[in-house]
Parts: structure tokens; C-alpha cells; sequence
């Protein structure tokens, strides 16, 4: 790496308003005021100014050099707001110090040299100063920045009210090696916040970055008020903000990263290619029918979906018809996600509805993760009950049934019926976002028809073999409250990974 020497970095920002400044400043007057800050900041006094307005400097480049160098810029500020308006100061002061920051922003974030720049060179993110219109014309990753120096600044000011932020701010210099992007910020004393993008940073990047780091700020404050409570303040700061933004934040994804997803509409699927294809997600605590050919695509949809639920902070029950949990965990385990992680964390319900039919009864000794149904659907309904009541808080809950095929092999189909719409009803209650899988082939098509009036959402997955290869497609049947693709999509699966093509 490039050695990169702040202080001389520093200098050169000072450099740049001190040139913007030249017809109403004076030489002498600086000299004096460098003089009347030496006594505070000795490290000063290898500083001198020419009558030009140049800076020669022969002082070292280390912390304290960088905290007497913003003690010089506040002087310079209080200097020429005495002078000019407020108009022109942010003109001649703050739209200086944006450009110099924006132009040397690589060498700045490289060597951390934000943490010593004076707040005056960051203008306010108040709430009512967002212009709707003018957010609406920037590019996505400029409307991203815009939102979270918004939600960070008006939630922090709350906070610091009540909040030690001085343990605060010791917290987050430690977390910037968890949290990387933390070094792209700029947190001010009173709470208004700065970030500053790097080249690389994708709009997909930062969302899910800063919405990680937004909630750890909520989980400092948890030790004090207890979790629910910090949450509770959180969610009661934001949600107007995010109100007040309109559909932006969803558009963009914010909604689904910010306070773990507690205000998102849409629950990610995870799966490359086919969020796009229904505004972002399934719309939250709808249930979804997933009608598919027989073949491995379902299986592996429902497990990314699973995965990323995971992944993503929401809990989950998944019920399982075709296969027992030993087989369940595998599965996933090849995907990359362990089960054992999120079941001793209370986020993973499995219930088995498997082993009773085969023979096979597991026994789960000691394990309140896995629940055995046994018997008729009334067993199943009170093994589903039971695992919402332990399984732990989150604020978005999803549900995998893969039920349906089993039990319309068991059952009437009127008992199936009633039985899924008062399953469906109990989940809009709790605001669970559930996939239900039925196998096409297994069934008469009037059957499927007829169930499909009771989902909020039809997503429809065919396969066939053609010329020896199998060809494998997706598409939306329906989705209520949403502008979805209607049109087939090829679906591939690329070692344990599936992608939705668009083309």
C-alpha cells in the first residue's frame, strides 16, 4: 500500500479555502490567530502563512497534527462567517471542502483521515430538508447515501439525547474492522453523519452494508433499555422518515435491510433473477403457492428462499412432508448454511410430518427445534402452533410448507381445503410470508385450479426434456398488489445455485 501522509493531505484541503478566500481575508489576522492557537495545540507553531496565503509546514504527520489541523479549520470558519453571509460561506467554506473531499476521496478513505475532519465541512441531513423531486432525479447509489446519512443523522440526534455517546463513538472505532464501511463515515459530536462512497461500492453493496451497521447502532442501546425497547425506539424514529420518502426506500431495497427488515413490504426470495420480476419480493405476510413438474428446481427454490430468510434476520418454520430432518439438513448444509446455528438461536422450527408415515419416527431427544407431527392435519396445526410460541422474536417470520402433495394423498380434498385457508388466515394474522409446494403431475388439474383461489400468489416452474437436455423455465402466475412478469423465464441451475435468465 502507498504511504499516504494525512497531515500533508490536511494542509492541502486548508490550502484550497484559503484560496477561495483570498479578496476578504488577511494574512496578518491568521498569523495572529494561528499564534493565539499554538497555546492549545503547540504542535501549531510548524505552521506559517506567507502573504500570499500559502501554508509552509514542517509538522509531523500523526494524530496530533490532525487534531490541531481541525482546531485551525474552526478558526477559519468562525474568521469568515463574521465576514460574509450564510449564503456565501457555504459557498466559499463548505462547497470547497465537499469538492476537495470528493476529488481525494480514494487517499482520504484509505488512510481513515475522515475521522479528523471538522463537522463544519458536512452540511445537516435534516428530515425537512429532503426534496423529493430533486432525490428522485439522482442515480440510484447517490439516493441510497442521500437516505441513510438521513436515517442515521435524525436517529442519532434522537438517541444522543439519552445515550452515552462517548462510549458510543469508542464502540464504533473498535467495530471497523467488523464493519469496514464504518471507515467511509463521518459521525459529528451531535449526531449528523457523512458517507463517503468508494468507487467499488455497488447500490446492492451499500444497502445491505449500512442497513448492518444502522442495525448495530440499535443494538448498542439494547444492553440499557432491554432489546425490544431500543428496537421499539428505533422502528417509532424511522418509520415517518421512511414514510415521508415515499416508495424510494422500496425501490432500492432499503426497506428490507433497515431495522431487519422491520418496515420492508417485500421479502427477498434470495434467488438471482427473480426478485426483479415481482417488484423485489413476495409481498410480506402473504402465503404463495409454488406449483411445480417433478424434478429438483422446487426443492432448490425453496431452499434458497430458505437460506436467504436465514441469512436475512427473519425466522422460520418449515414443515416437511417428503423427506426427514436428517436429510433436511443436509441439503442446506450444501447450500452453505448450517441449521444447527439458527435452531440453538431460536430462529429454525423444523416440524416433521415425514417419519410418522414412513416408519421412521426420529427421535429428537432434548431438541426443541424439531417437533414430530403425528396423525390427521389437526396434529400438524398443533405442532405448528407450538413452534410459533418457541420459537424466538424477529421482526419478519416466513413459513416452507411442503405439504400439499402428501396430504391430498391422505386425505379428502375438502378437509385439504379448509384446512390450508384457515392455515392461510392464521398466517396474515402473524405476518408470516409462507411458500406452499404442490406437485402438478400428482394431482387433477381441477384440483390445483380450485386451490389456487385461496394464495395471494401463483408462481408456476415447469421442466421437460428436450432433445436430451433438460430445459427448465419459471413464471408468475399472479400476485396480488403486484406488477409482476407474467412471462416465462429459463431457470438454470449452476452447481447449487439457481438463476432466473431474463432473456
Amino acid at each position: 500500500m502507498v504511504y499516504i501522509n494525512r497531515t500533508k493531505l490536511y494542509i492541502e484541503l486548508i490550502q484550497e479555502i484559503l484560496n477561495a478566500n483570498k479578496d476578504i481575508l488577511s494574512p496578518d489576522f491568521i498569523r495572529h490567530g494561528i499564534a493565539g492557537l499554538v497555546e492549545e495545540s503547540p504542535i501549531l507553531s510548524k505552521l506559517s502563512l506567507d502573504d500570499d496565503f500559502q501554508i509552509q509546514s514542517t509538522m509531523p504527520d500523526f494524530d496530533g497534527s490532525l487534531e490541531a489541523l481541525k482546531t485551525l479549520v474552526n478558526f477559519l470558519h468562525f474568521y469568515i462567517q463574521r465576514l460574509i453571509s450564510d449564503k456565501d460561506v457555504e459557498q466559499r467554506f463548505i462547497k470547497v471542502a465537499e469538492s476537495f473531499i470528493q476529488e481525494h476521496s480514494i487517499e482520504i478513505l484509505e488512510s481513515d483521515l475522515m475521522t479528523f475532519f471538522s463537522p463544519l465541512f458536512f452540511k445537516d441531513q435534516k428530515k425537512d430538508q429532503l426534496d423529493m423531486t430533486s432525490l428522485r432525479k439522482e442515480q440510484p447509489k447517490k439516493q441510497i447515501l442521500i437516505i441513510y446519512e438521513t436515517l442515521f443523522t435524525i436517529y442519532l440526534q434522537e438517541v444522543f439525547k439519552t445515550d452515552d455517546r462517548n462510549l458510543f463513538f469508542s464502540e464504533v472505532l473498535k467495530l471497523k474492522k467488523s464493519f469496514p464501511i464504518l471507515n467511509q463515515f463521518l459521525i459529528t459530536q451531535s449526531g449528523d453523519v457523512s458517507i463517503i462512497p468508494k468507487d467499488e461500492d455497488t447500490p446492492e453493496k451499500l444497502v445491505e452494508a449500512l442497513g448492518e451497521v444502522f442495525d448495530y447502532f440499535v443494538d448498542f442501546s439494547a444492553p440499557n433499555l432491554g432489546s425490544d425497547m431500543a428496537f421499539k425506539r428505533a422502528r417509532e424514529i424511522i418509520k415517518p422518515i421512511i414514510e415521508l420518502l415515499e416508495d424510494i426506500p422500496d425501490k432500492l431495497g432499503v426497506t428490507n435491510y433497515i431495522l431487519k427488515g422491520a418496515l420492508a413490504k417485500r421479502i427477498p426470495t434470495g434467488i438471482s433473477g427473480f426478485d426483479p420480476m415481482i417488484q423485489g419480493g413476495l409481498p410480506r405476510g402473504k402465503s404463495i403457492l409454488i406449483q411445480a413438474s417433478a424434478g429438483s428446481e422446487k426443492n432448490f427454490f425453496i431452499s434458497h428462499f430458505i437460506k436467504h430468510s436465514l441469512e436475512h434476520n427473519s425466522n422460520l418454520i418449515t414443515v416437511l412432508a417428503k423427506i426427514p430432518p436428517k436429510i433436511f439438513k443436509v441439503q442446506m448444509k450444501t447450500l452453505g448454511l448450517i441449521t444447527d446455528n439458527y435452531e440453538k438461536n431460536d430462529r429454525l422450527r423444523i416440524i416433521d410430518w415425514y417419519s410418522w408415515r414412513k416408519g421412521d419416527e426420529e427421535k429428537y431427544q432434548g431438541s426443541k427445534s424439531v417437533i414430530l407431527a403425528e396423525g390427521d392435519l389437526s396434529k400438524l396445526w398443533m405442532a405448528f402452533e407450538k413452534s410459533m410460541l418457541n420459537i424466538g422474536y424477529s421482526p419478519t417470520k416466513c413459513a416452507v410448507l411442503n405439504i400439499l402433495t402428501s396430504a391430498l394423498s391422505i386425505f379428502d380434498y375438502e378437509q385439504v381445503y379448509n384446512f390450508i385457508q384457515e392455515m392461510i388466515e392464521k398466517f396474515k394474522e402473524k405476518d408470516i410470508t409462507a411458500l406452499f409446494l404442490i406437485e402438478k403431475e400428482e394431482h387433477d388439474p381441477l384440483i390445483i385450479a380450485k386451490l389456487r383461489v385461496l394464495f395471494d400468489g401463483v408462481i408456476d416452474i415447469e421442466s421437460e426434456e428436450v432433445e436430451g437436455k433438460t430445459i427448465r423455465k419459471i413464471r408468475v402466475l399472479s400476485m396480488r398488489g403486484t406488477d409482476f412478469d407474467p412471462e416465462f423465464k429459463s431457470l438454470m441451475l449452476q452447481g447449487t445455485k439457481l438463476i432466473v435468465s431474463q432473456t
